[in-house]
């Protein structure tokens, strides 16, 4: 059996030699360099490569000064070796003192013409007069195009009347590439703004389109919301428009982009939604179509500085199931970092142009290419536990019966999975998976994590990933088990849980693994101490359990309850696990809150005092305040909020020294 292990927390060390130092991601190489031929400042990048197979890096050459006002020209460089090395700068658009940027390009696959979108305004008129109809002219639109591989370029065509609307005032393409869909149908993002009186103006998005390779230009889709956007084509055909936020109700929102979706093909969009997976501090972002052949699939890159407010932590995300759940795929640079674009090569490489710098973002427009199997499904850091896992022929004992080795009892649940956009899986059938994240300086240590979710649902982000990064800075390597979900059948979850840890010790030699734990929050609580209760062998015996707000009695949260034993009250006495602690029961750590209202805390009581009275070794912490679900990383890294709040450094301290103990 093949085992693939790709981690993502680490998968820079995946990375072509160029890209990695001692572990961490390089810059990758400058293409544009503030003051180099006495521009002052290069900005706005966009990215493609063309049929011939050069890469075109565009840029605005800000001539004066970094500001968007000014003389700025539109340029670019060429690379004809994939991205190893570039050629000279080509002026693709000077108006003497005047505005040429927001570069959109795109490569019609059937001519192998290079479309060029850009806007224009006066060189005098800033933003504000321009939103305030206060300017001495207006943005336009134009469309240029190459048919040499971008050396040489056709006079700027303007198409402003057939694009803009009246009553709009700023104008903005992309800024980042364009899109051709499976139709043929070129598709351009765009923003806009729209004069409401002189110190008021509204941004909205939209996209403009073109059915005849870029000869002539319709209005398409648009939305009073958002500000620039970057477009991608699904697998089902539909058309994603991904949108930087207004300022206004940023928090309220949870800091993420705004999404919209098309089934016409760009001409209309349905009712635009915050994506809470993908944070942002107010700036450019690019999303592609992960494919090599040109038809769209499930698999998404984004990338954009992953912070709430500051241009900082380039990072890249990729969604496998066209946007539903984005999972983090590496951090370019930790530094100063604002506007990016994305390309795919035909090998499944990624190229990334981006802005970024030591002391700010806009000292350099950079290159980085990522390789293929960072994305690939055979880099894929999760694997199946049936019918993958069953690599060991160990039965489980339960009431003197030997079940086989595998899924054994079904829960019945025939409907598809689905994930919410906080990474929430429910209707887990037969897809039962463990997902394994590697530290760079691994101790020995491993846990296999139970995320919580009421049995109903697995709460595999903000209580699976999110532990994995903590533990893996301490050296800890995590298993999170993405459990099959009851529906009734009690045995079914702690039998993936069980067959998780035969997995994990058959392989813990050549992991350099000596200890194995277990943790569980809340229902995944309930899992982690059945585990911990009513293992079959030395083998499914935890070293140790962490246990976090969990549900123990189950008298006491009756959704875990009804999902779980149903209303058999033997299986309610057997899985209120207080009752069922012995001596082989591993050490104990157990963390809540007294006000948690969703589990009570004489639940946690009741298994502490057990422990005790069996002479297990236990520490419970019960602090003020933090409700139920606080998760297990701050605010400031999830970007969620954290009901733990001021304690959080006291739970870390103090489960940090539990974990040190216990391997001793």
């Amino acid at each position: 059996m093949k085992r693939l292990f790709s981690i993502i927390s680490t998968v820079m060390l995946l990375l072509a030699p160029e890209f990695v130092s001692g572990g961490q991601m390089m810059t990758g190489d400058a293409v544009f360099r503030k003051g180099e031929n006495g521009v002052h400042t290069y900005r706005i990048p966009a990215i493609v490569q063309t049929k011939a197979g050069t890469v075109l890096a565009f840029a605005e050459a800000r001539h004066n000064s970094g500001s968007d006002t000014g003389d700025i020209d539109l340029v670019l460089k060429r690379s004809t070796d994939g991205g190893k090395t570039w050629g000279p700068i080509i002026t693709v658009w000077d108006d003497a003192e005047n505005v040429c940027g927001n570069p959109s390009p795109v490569v019609d696959r059937v001519s192998g013409r290079i479309i060029l979108l850009s806007t224009w305004n006066n060189g005098k008129d800033p933003e504000k007069k321009i939103h305030a109809r206060e300017s001495i002219d207006t943005r336009r639109v134009f469309c240029m195009y190459s048919d040499d591989d971008g050396l040489t370029w056709s006079k700027p065509k303007e198409i402003t009347r057939s694009t803009k609307k009246g009553g709009w005032t700023w104008y903005a393409t992309g800024p980042c590439h364009a899109i051709q869909l499976t139709s043929g149908r070129i598709v351009v993002p765009c923003d806009h703004g729209t004069f409401i009186d002189s110190k008021t103006s509204v941004s909205g998005s939209h996209v403009i389109y073109s059915d005849n390779g870029g000869k002539t230009w319709k209005l398409g889709g648009i939305l009073n919301v958002g500000n620039e956007s970057t477009v991608t084509e699904l697998a089902d055909g539909s058309v994603m428009l991904n949108m930087r936020t207004d300022r206004a109700g940023r928090e309220e929102h949870g800091y993420g982009r705004l999404v919209a979706v098309s089934h016409d093909k760009g001409k209309t969009f349905g009712e635009p939604y915050y994506d809470n997976g993908l944070i942002e501090p107010v700036c450019n972002a690019s999303i592609i179509n992960y494919n090599t052949d040109g038809t769209p699939g499930e698999k998404l890159l984004f990338s954009n500085p992953e912070t709430k407010n500051k241009r900082r932590n380039m990072t890249i995300r990729m969604s496998r199931d066209s946007g539903k759940y984005w999972e983090r795929v590496c951090t370019l640079t930790e530094g100063p970092a604002a506007y990016s674009d994305l390309m795919i090569f035909p090998d499944g490489d990624m190229g990334i142009l981006y802005e970024c710098g030591e002391t700010n973002p806009y000292e350099t427009i950079t290159f980085a290419r990522i390789p293929a199997k960072t994305f690939n499904p055979e880099a894929d850091k999760t694997v199946l536990l049936y019918p993958e896992g069953q690599d060991t022929d160990k039965g489980i004992v339960e009431n003197g019966e030997t079940v086989t080795l595998g899924p054994g009892e079904s829960n019945g649940i025939t409907e598809a999975e689905t994930r919410n956009k906080y990474g929430n899986v429910s209707l887990v059938g037969d897809k039962a998976r463990m997902e394994f994240y590697f530290p760079e300086k691994p101790n020995g240590q491993m846990v296999v994590v139970c995320p919580g979710g009421g049995y109903s649902t697995v709460c595999a982000i903000k209580e699976g990933e999110d532990v994995a990064k903590w533990m893996n800075k301490r050296g800890v390597t995590v298993c999170v088990v993405v459990y099959r979900l009851p529906n009734g059948h009690a045995k079914v979850p702690l039998t993936d849980v069980q067959n998780a840890f035969r997995y994990c010790r058959k392989h813990a030699a050549e992991w350099g693994i000596s200890q194995i734990g277990i943790m569980g929050f809340s229902a995944g609580g309930h899992l982690a101490a059945s585990a911990s209760v009513l293992f079959t062998d030395s083998i499914t015996r935890p070293d140790f359990s962490v246990l976090i707000y969990p549900v123990i009695d189950l008298a006491h949260h009756e959704g875990t309850r009804k999902e779980l034993v149903g209303d058999d009250n033997m299986l309610k006495e057997k899985y209120s696990l207080q009752n069922q602690i012995g001596e082989d029961t591993p050490r104990t750590f157990i963390a809540l809150c007294q006000d948690d209202k969703v589990v009570n805390p004489k639940s946690s009581l009741l298994y502490y005092n057990s422990l005790l009275d069996k002479g297990i070794k236990a520490e419970m912490y019960i602090f003020p305040t933090g409700g139920h679900g606080w998760g297990f990383l701050n605010e400031e890294i999830s970007g969620r909020k954290d009901g733990l709040a001021g304690y959080r450094n006291i739970f870390g301290e103090c489960l940090g020294k539990f974990l040190d103990e216990v391997k001793k």
